[in-house]
């Protein structure tokens, strides 16, 4: 049931961003295994309810003195098994979802209300009371999102439950029937507050509506209120990097992706548009696969996490959610016996005329000798080279340039189970482009400058081939000892542009005065460079005392 409430706790959430309307599978209760020689006894059922926290309500000051109070409830899950009678009530306590074991709470997810970034509160309205041993279906509505202004001094939250928040999230404070987030663990976060209908019998509080409506205009759709932070998109990575893990597309099963049994230490990749969020990962095991998370890592600065999960032990499917800043995303990954070869190729990158080399990438298992076969062939000129691959898992092959590549050539690439080129894995082609060819048009910077100084360089860089990306670098003349001169690099960027296109690229150089608070200046040297283009931009900068 946990993983029903988690997922419920998304969709609030989530949906706490969007003005829509979203319904959510829920199990109330399960069914017994046959018996051979024993009676069952009914079916167990279980009961989702909505349970107001009356006062005390969400409070919310602003550092202006404001102070301004929110009707909620909690949504709790109460089993009736027939030979259990201590099973504990699983509770969702604004993102949190804890079970409640008489005075000692178990946190089963500590969900994404408080974020690196911001902070969603959400406000659950509605009378929900839905009772059975099946699955039902619960309607959750936004009414309306506002971001509250961006100097809030103090949130409190009501709470039954304040240390499974203490175990979840640090700098937290306790008052009495309240989790208190001060000016420290609030710090620069943006905060939302939303009005949330859940269940049939849903209506919109209009008490809270006046209050929310002191903060201004609902925020739109995406959360861009105009002036603060909106809530950062999250996902699962379209390219599945560890070996275990295949595309449903390539192995030929209806779900996302695929494990095989027996796999243990498998990673799974997400993806956030906010460098250095937290993250948090949740799962639906749906046919007793006996999967785990081992380990979780949030979002890097590159917008990187992952998850870990152990023990795909027998066939069947598992959901995985990651959840962050107020949105979700989730797959669904098949576990089988599967031992079918299998495999995939593909070209990672543009191939152009004179290529010394073409980059494929390959991947495969379940093989004869854990060993692959690969042709590349020039269909132009009929050439082929060949070789066999023998480690397992995605890897990226530099294949010797097949007979003078020239524009418009295609390049095609097959894999194989085996030598005898019988069982086809997977195939790609592309086709052979022209090399980009940047140029620097201009460079526009101050001069002279002053000693302390920084100086901007804007380069103004043309694209006359194909599309394509290289590092623009300056440098600085840092010695002419030996045979010749040595620039030192200061500041690079990658630019991307467009085949015809210009493009305007920022550098940044540190001006210094050596001269130790005397009268002179001192000129600089300043290089300019595109790699792996033959193109050089030479400057000179006076820096005064």
């Amino acid at each position: 049931m946990s993983a029903d409430l988690i997922e419920l706790r998304n969709a609030i959430v989530d949906t706490g961003y969007e003005e829509r309307t979203r319904d959510v599978s829920v199990s109330l209760g399960t069914q017994y295994e046959s018996r051979t020689m024993a009676i069952n006894p009914p079916d167990p059922r279980g009961t989702l309810r909505s349970n107001s926290t009356g006062d005390p309500h969400v409070r919310v000051q602003s550092a202006d003195g404001s102070e301004y109070s929110f009707a909620t409830s909690f949504l709790e899950y109460e089993p009736g098994y027939n030979e259990y009678a201590d099973a504990p009530v699983t509770v969702l306590e604004h993102g949190l979802v804890y079970a409640e074991h008489g005075y000692a709470n178990v946190t089963r997810d500590r969900g994404g209300v408080i974020s690196e970034n911001r902070i969603v509160i959400p406000l659950v309205e509605g009378d929900l009371n839905v009772q059975g041993s099946e699955s039902v279906s619960v309607t959750i509505e936004t009414f309306d999102v506002y971001h509250v202004s961006d100097a809030v001094e103090e949130i409190r939250l009501p709470t039954n439950a304040f240390e499974a928040w203490n175990q979840s999230y640090d700098g937290l404070e306790f008052d009495e029937d309240y989790v208190v987030l001060d000016e420290d663990a609030i710090d620069d976060k943006s905060v939302y507050v939303a009005q949330i209908g859940v269940g049939d019998d849903r209506s919109q509080n209009q008490t809270t509506s006046g209050e929310l409506e002191s903060f201004g205009e609902p925020v739109s759709d995406s959360g861009d209120d105009g002036g603060s932070s909106g809530p950062y998109d999250v996902r699962w990575s379209v390219d599945q990097q560890h070996p275990a893990v295949t595309d449903c597309d390539e192995r030929g099963c209806s779900e996302d992706y695929h494990v095989p049994t027996g796999s243990d230490d498998v990673t799974f990749d997400a993806e956030s548009d906010a460098s250095g969020a937290s993250a948090d990962f949740s799962y639906r095991d749906n046919d007793g696969v006996g999967v785990s998370i081992v380990a979780e890592e949030g979002f890097d600065q590159d917008g990187d996490g992952q998850v870990t999960l152990d023990n795909f032990n027998s066939e069947g499917t598992v959901d995985l959610y990651v959840y962050s800043g107020g949105t979700s995303d989730v797959i669904t990954v098949s576990v089988t016996d599967d031992d079918e070869p299998y495999g995939s190729v593909n070209f990672p990158g543009a191939v152009y005329e004179d290529d010394e080399y073409v980059n494929v990438t390959v991947d495969f298992g379940n093989t004869d000798d854990d060993t692959a076969y690969l042709v590349v062939e020039n269909e132009r000129t009929g050439v082929t080279e060949s070789m066999n691959v023998t480690s397992i898992g995605p890897q990226t092959i530099d294949v010797e340039s097949v007979d003078g590549i020239e524009v418009n050539d295609t390049i095609s690439a097959a894999l194989y189970s085996s030598q005898d080129q019988e069982v086809v894995l997977d195939s790609a082609s592309t086709s052979v482009g022209h090399q980009p060819m940047f140029e620097i048009v201009h460079v526009e910077y101050d001069d002279p400058v002053t000693d302390g100084e920084s100086v901007q360089f804007e380069v103004e860089i043309t694209n006359n081939g194909e599309q394509g990306t290289h590092t623009i670098s300056l440098a600085e003349l840092s010695s002419t000892e030996g045979w010749g001169e040595t620039f030192t690099d200061v500041d690079s960027t990658n630019e991307t542009i467009e085949s015809g296109s210009t493009s305007f690229v920022h550098l940044e150089w540190s001006a210094v005065n050596n001269h130790g608070g005397g009268n002179n200046d001192e000129l600089y040297n300043i290089e300019i460079t595109i790699d792996e283009v033959d193109e050089v931009w030479e400057g000179e900068i006076t820096v005064q005392p």
